[in-house]
C-alpha cells in the first residue's frame, strides 16, 4: 500500500477486528525440507523471494536465490491444491478512495474466482497473522473488489520461514476484512 500502515491505524483494525470478530478460515502450515539455507536477514532474504515471485517465469535466479526454490515451490503447490489456475506476480491497483497498492501476487481461482497472496518472510512461522499484515492484505482485497467490481475476493497470507517452512492463514469470505480496512485506509 502506498500509504504508510501506522501504529495507531494498527490498533484501531485490531480493535474493529475483534469487534466484529473477523478470523481466517483455515490455517495451513508446510513443511519445506532443503539442505541449503539462504543466507541473510529476514529483510534481505524477503527482498530476495519477492524478487523471485516478480521474476519466476524466467526462471532465472541468482545463488542465493536458488537456495529459496523449494519454499517458492511449495507456496505454489499449496495454491495449486486450493484451486488457484493462474498467478500474476507484482499487480498494481488503484482504487477510489484508497491508497493504490501492489499485490504480491494475484490469483484466479481458488476460493473464490479472485484472490491475493501476500508473502512475509520471517525468522519464525507466526501462530496467528500480524493485525498489520491483515489491513495491508485487506487493503489489497479492497483494491481487487472496486476493480472487479465483485466483492468475492479471498485471501492468502503466506508466511514464509527458511527454518521451519510456510504457513498459510486463509480468509475465503474477505467481505468484513476488506470493509474494515478500506474504512481506516481511506481515511
Amino acid at each position: 500500500m502506498t500509504k504508510t500502515i501506522t501504529p495507531s491505524l494498527v490498533r484501531k483494525f485490531t480493535s474493529e477486528i475483534q469487534a466484529v470478530g473477523i478470523t481466517h478460515d483455515s490455517q495451513r502450515t508446510i513443511p519445506v525440507s532443503s539442505t541449503q539455507r539462504p543466507r541473510g536477514t529476514p529483510f534481505q532474504k524477503g527482498c530476495r523471494f519477492h524478487r523471485m515471485l516478480s521474476q519466476e517465469a524466467r526462471s532465472v535466479f541468482r545463488h542465493e536465490e536458488k537456495k529459496m526454490v523449494p519454499w517458492l515451490s511449495a507456496a505454489h503447490r499449496e495454491l495449486r491444491d486450493m484451486g488457484v489456475r493462474n498467478t500474476k506476480a507484482e499487480v498494481s491497483f488503484t482504487g477510489d478512495s484508497l491508497p493504490n497498492g501492489r499485490v504480491d501476487l494475484f490469483l484466479t481461482g481458488g476460493l473464490a474466482k479472485r484472490g491475493c497472496a501476500e508473502f512475509k518472510v520471517v525468522q519464525n512461522l507466526p501462530d496467528q497473522p500480524a493485525e498489520k499484515d491483515l489491513l495491508q492484505v485487506g487493503g489489497y482485497a479492497s483494491l481487487i473488489a472496486h476493480e472487479y467490481q465483485d466483492g468475492r475476493v479471498w485471501i492468502a497470507l503466506i508466511y514464509v520461514s527458511f527454518t521451519e517452512g510456510i504457513r498459510i492463514f486463509s480468509h475465503k469470505a474477505s467481505y468484513r476484512l476488506q470493509s474494515v480496512a478500506r474504512t481506516l485506509l481511506a481515511a
